[in-house]
C-alpha cells in the first residue's frame, strides 16, 4: 500500500479527519431517515446501481450523515470522498478519482492486481483536469 499511495496521492488522512470531527458533532437519534434509506438501498441485491447518491440542501447535514454511515457501515463502504468548496485539494475531479482508485485497490486485490497504478497516475498527474 506504501507504494500504492505516493503513486496516488489519496486523501484518505483528510477523509479520516472528516469523519473523527463529524463523529463527534452527531447526536445519536438524528437523521435516521437517511440511516434507513442507506440501509434499504443495501439490502436491496436487485438493483443494478450500486452507488448509493446522497443529495440535500446546504445546511442538511450531508457530511454528517455519511460520515455516519461510513463509520457505522464500513464493511459495506468500498470508498468514500468528502468534496468541500472551499479545499483545493477537495473539489478537484483528479484528486477525487485518484484518492477513489487507491481506496478501491486497497480493499479488492483482484481490482490492484489488475490495475495498471504507475501509468493511470503517470496519466492523470500529465493531465489536469
Amino acid at each position: 500500500a506504501g507504494q500504492l499511495k505516493s503513486l496516488l496521492h489519496p486523501l484518505v488522512d483528510l477523509d479520516e479527519n472528516v469523519i473523527q470531527e463529524n463523529m463527534c458533532r452527531f447526536q445519536p437519534g438524528t437523521r435516521e431517515w437517511a440511516i434507513q434509506s442507506f440501509d434499504e438501498w443495501l439490502r436491496d441485491s436487485g438493483t443494478k446501481h450500486r452507488v448509493f447518491v446522497l443529495t440535500a440542501a446546504a445546511g442538511i447535514g450531508k457530511t454528517g450523515i455519511a460520515c455516519k454511515i461510513v463509520r457505522d457501515r464500513s464493511g459495506h463502504i468500498l470508498a468514500c470522498h468528502f468534496c468541500r468548496h472551499d479545499d483545493s485539494r477537495r473539489n478537484n475531479p483528479k484528486n477525487i478519482l485518484l484518492s477513489l482508485a487507491y481506496q478501491m485497490a486497497c480493499k479488492l486485490p483482484e481490482y490492484k492486481s489488475n490495475f495498471k497504478m504507475s501509468l493511470i497516475a503517470k496519466i492523470l498527474k500529465e493531465k489536469p483536469f
